[in-house]
């Protein structure tokens, strides 16, 4: 159970970065 609400957190935080990313247009 903790692992996989560990591998959802991470999931969150990667996207969260990757929307950063995109809005700043650096993707």
């Amino acid at each position: 159970m903790e692992s996989d609400r560990g591998k959802i957190l991470s999931e969150s935080a990667r996207n969260s970065v990757d929307t950063l990313y995109k809005t700043s247009g650096l993707i």
